[in-house]
């Protein structure tokens, strides 16, 4: 407790320690999960009186996707009000997470969104037109994304003639996740459909490189306007994305429509539509029309995200 990372704790503030009377920094910025890390820059930031900005990727004890026990979120929650209680400033990624901080803790609390670290702009390979590649990278959220709608499209397509199972490819990489592989195997994707296990973030990125199209599926929990970081790694790897699901997820599509990076379809008629149109674009070697809005992917890039940040800091200093 709080999470596996607290084995790190001591040799983190040894370090720390050892870094601060070399030089003494401005201010210690602090990002979970692991939120570990909170733990560590709280004991430096109170022993040294330094400045601390406490950043949540997710947020903590009132998680959506929260797996443990009502005790352990009791523990969670009181750990969590003692704790950041003492930080300066909270930075989080969304309006959504702000607002369920905003529950627990009465700190300043500010939005960074996500961003990408670079863009792909090299010169790109010329791909195969013989197989559409559809590429998911990342952790599927089982209950909060709808992947069956999407391989029950796929299904239907495939059934239907539209879409031919030698000419089709779609890679999941990431956790193995066995509702998926229940579906795969009772729709009969076998052939076209797989689970390839983790790989690393240096390989992701290369995957989403060589993609022809890169899945994506709205969040359909009942926490709405969450930030999800895989879709701006999927705008800095320069290839066009599917976004899929049954309900509208009003944050992370607006981000695809105000930079033309993809195309949405929501709810069974609309994927398969869309799914069928792509690939004989593709399979007809014409290509998957993608002509993305620069001036707006740029606006999503960590560097944009750093002036705000570098603004927050100049503000409390």
């Amino acid at each position: 407790i709080p999470d596996l990372e607290i084995t790190w704790y001591k040799s983190a503030l040894r370090t720390a320690n050892i870094e601060i009377k070399k030089k003494r920094p401005d201010f210690i910025i602090s990002s979970s999960p692991f939120i570990t890390s909170h733990l560590v820059a709280s004991k430096i930031a109170k022993k040294y009186k330094i400045t601390w900005i406490t950043d949540f990727r997710d947020t903590w004890s009132n998680n959506p996707v929260y797996s443990f026990s009502t005790l352990r979120n009791k523990l969670d929650r009181y750990l969590e009000k003692k704790i950041i209680c003492q930080s300066n400033l909270i930075t989080t990624v969304s309006e959504a997470y702000s607002e369920k901080l905003k529950q627990i803790h009465k700190n300043r609390i500010n939005i960074i969104p996500n961003g990408y670290t670079s863009l792909n702009l090299s010169q790109k390979s010329v791909k195969s037109s013989t197989v559409l590649n559809i590429v998911y990278t990342g952790t599927l959220y089982e209950g909060f994304q709808n992947f069956p709608i999407f391989l029950d499209s796929v299904r239907k397509t495939i059934e239907m003639g539209l879409i031919k199972k030698e000419k089709l490819r779609i890679n999941f990489y990431g956790r193995y996740i066995s509702k998926l592989q229940e579906l795969i195997e009772d729709f009969d994707l076998s052939d076209c459909v797989f689970q390839n296990g983790t790989v690393s973030r240096e390989d992701s990125f290369d995957l989403q490189q060589k993609a022809d199209l890169l899945l994506f599926f709205n969040w359909e929990g009942s926490e709405g306007g969450l930030s999800h970081l895989k879709l701006y790694e999927y705008l800095g790897s320069m290839n066009p994305i599917f976004v899929g699901g049954t309900k509208i997820d009003s944050t992370n599509q607006k981000i695809v429509e105000s930079t033309n990076s993809g195309f949405i379809g929501i709810g069974g008629n609309q994927i398969s539509n869309i799914l069928v149109d792509l690939y004989n674009k593709h399979i007809n070697g014409s290509g998957i029309p993608f002509e993305p809005n620069m001036t707006e992917i740029k606006k999503h890039s960590y560097y944009e995200r750093g002036k705000i940040l570098r603004n927050l800091l100049f503000s409390i200093k």
